[in-house]
């Protein structure tokens, strides 16, 4: 679960990267007069220079009325964020869901028809706001279209949308708070799942084991074939692989042997936050 819980912090810890990389490029001053050609303002550069200073962003020589590359980056950037919150958000939803409950949300919607049932309120929030951005993003990206020096339709275009893209971030990230915070695993239901009785799960790392002995085409019919005869005998794969193939540990087929770099990955996440 902790390798789980990486992929949903490591995206939104590069977002942090790529919003450092976007401030210098989206916080610049726009003071160019009514074309882009600062023709009736005065000493246009120390203006820029001194205004740019009192309101702490960054002066350039080079007008963007119509170059809007700086909105759309950050337009894309919320529509990162949201992404990665809503990943989280599918995530949690199919682990609360009913008959499979390895997470515990803390706290959720009540159902009106169903007493037992509580609703994944904030991971369905997370999503529908993902999907919200997504699609208003795609008209932000739209507007850098551009018409000569000044384009009053494509700048509409930027201002509905821009506040509603972030408005839904904002909450998207107090809901991910919220989410983070009161969110419990449940270990002992996770391992129910993984030992089904039947340990088809095992299969793939059977494979790898039987192709270092043989070709691996035949290391994967072989599995194949073993595979189908659990289902049409319901005898667990473990059961069978060490009958035919005496030399395969036990091990092998036990959830602690099988978590590769999980650990690993969930540590690195978890030091990574913490200098944050």
């Amino acid at each position: 679960f902790g390798a789980t819980v990486a992929t949903w912090g490591v995206p939104l810890i590069d977002h942090l990267q790529r919003l450092t990389e976007l401030r210098p490029r989206l916080l610049r001053i726009s003071l160019f007069g009514a074309t882009g050609t600062a023709s009736q303002l005065e000493n246009a550069p120390d203006l820029r220079q001194k205004m740019a200073d009192a309101l702490g962003l960054t002066a350039t020589d080079t007008p963007w009325h119509s170059t809007r590359e700086g909105i759309a980056e950050y337009t894309g950037w919320l529509a990162l964020v949201t992404g990665s919150l809503g990943k989280m958000g599918e995530d949690l939803l199919l682990l609360t869901q009913s008959g499979i409950a390895e997470v515990s949300l803390g706290g959720g919607g009540s159902s009106s028809t169903m007493p037992q049932k509580s609703n994944p309120v904030l991971p369905s929030l997370l999503v529908a706001l993902a999907r919200q951005v997504t699609a208003l993003n795609a008209a932000l990206q739209g507007a850098q279209i551009h018409r000569q020096q000044r384009d009053g339709a494509a700048w509409f275009v930027e201002w509905m949308n821009l506040g509603q893209i972030t408005m839904a971030t904002g909450r998207a990230l107090t809901a991910g708070v919220d989410l983070a915070d009161n969110i419990t695993p449940d270990p002992d239901r996770m391992l129910a799942h993984i030992d089904d009785g039947l340990g088809l799960i095992y299969a793939e790392a059977l494979s790898f084991a039987l192709a270092k002995s043989l070709p691996r085409p035949q290391a994967q019919a072989e599995v194949k074939a073993l595979c189908q005869q659990v289902k049409e005998q319901a005898t667990p794969l473990p059961d069978l692989a060490r009958a035919k193939w005496p030399d395969i540990p036990a091990s092998l087929f036990t959830p602690q042997t099988q978590l590769g770099e999980a650990p690993a990955q969930a540590r690195a996440f978890a030091k990574a936050a913490k200098a944050y």
